[in-house]
């Protein structure tokens, strides 16, 4: 991978940031549950702003570690390589607009394919993820995987700038779209976000945020059909409930220092997925 250009200087905030993110997933389908704890570091640095206002930032993976050790969970960890080093471009309230560099990450792809391919290539699932891991790449969807992929999603939730300055805030109401949350299934998500000074040290503040379903764009008729489809029962009553809680803390610069994501989705007798990511500086 080629090198990057030496972050520009932002007198007087620190330029560089690294955090350590604990991601909890666990997923009951029917009777069967799946769980995973994912400890991840990531360095984030400032790389400057272009004239319409964006922000350019590197993110790059440090360490990771986590607790399913199941054949394609190890494998999607041995893929880490390919993205561990990210150039995104985000705007004003931390939005992800593009990855910069990705043809740089499509390059690291092709150097460590034939490695994958010896190692999990001989199965029919491991070949099947691995054909959908390079189509991914190549998806102009790519964008959306990022954007609600624990460590990212919690250093851009698009609620703030994450270098500042600290009135680069997204208050009151805002809309989430998480892509392919259920199957073909997108989570649109309507956010409150709540403005209020930290109670342990006068010059942070907090964004307390809380989350629902917004009706309005969810496919109701779409998950009804997926969901009776998997039961294999046309009667079975689909009946489900959200629950979502964020928090982010702020210091006087408007740098992210520590943070919290909450996300439960119930489908009653049926699916049950719960997700929490936590943020602290590394």
């Amino acid at each position: 991978m080629q090198p990057f250009p030496a972050p520009v200087a932002l007198p007087p905030l620190q330029t560089s940031r690294t955090f350590q993110v604990q991601s909890d997933t666990s997923t009951r389908v029917r009777a069967q549950t799946v769980s995973n704890s994912i400890t991840t570091t990531l360095r984030q640095t400032y790389y400057g702003r272009s004239p319409a206002g964006s922000t350019a930032l590197l993110v790059e993976q440090l360490g990771f570690a986590q607790t399913d050790q199941s054949p394609l969970a190890v494998l999607l960890a041995d893929l880490n390589p390919v993205n561990n080093q990210l150039l995104f471009e985000v705007g004003t309230y931390g939005d992800l607009l593009a990855i910069r560099n990705l043809e740089q990450v499509r390059e690291q792809w092709l150097g460590l394919k034939p490695q994958i391919m010896h190692t999990y290539g001989s199965t029919p699932e491991g070949e099947a993820f691995i054909q959908g891991f390079e189509q991914q790449l190549a998806s102009p969807t790519l964008l959306d995987s990022f954007r609600n992929k624990g460590g990212y999603g919690i250093l851009f939730p698009g609620l703030f700038s994450p270098v500042g300055p600290a009135e680069a805030v997204r208050a009151g109401y805002s809309e989430r779209l998480m892509v392919g949350f259920f199957g073909s299934i997108d989570l649109p998500l309507r956010l409150h976000t709540e403005v209020v000074t930290s109670n342990s040290v006068p010059s942070e503040y907090q964004l307390r945020v809380t989350g629902e379903l917004d009706a309005a764009r969810f496919d109701e008729p779409g998950l009804q059909g997926l969901v009776k489809q998997a039961m294999d029962m046309l009667n079975f009553r689909v009946t489900h409930s959200l629950n979502c809680k964020e928090e982010y803390t702020l210091d006087e610069n408007g740098w992210l220092t520590a943070a919290r994501q909450e996300l439960t989705f119930t489908i009653e007798n049926f699916y049950h997925q719960h997700i929490q990511h936590e943020l602290k500086l590394a």
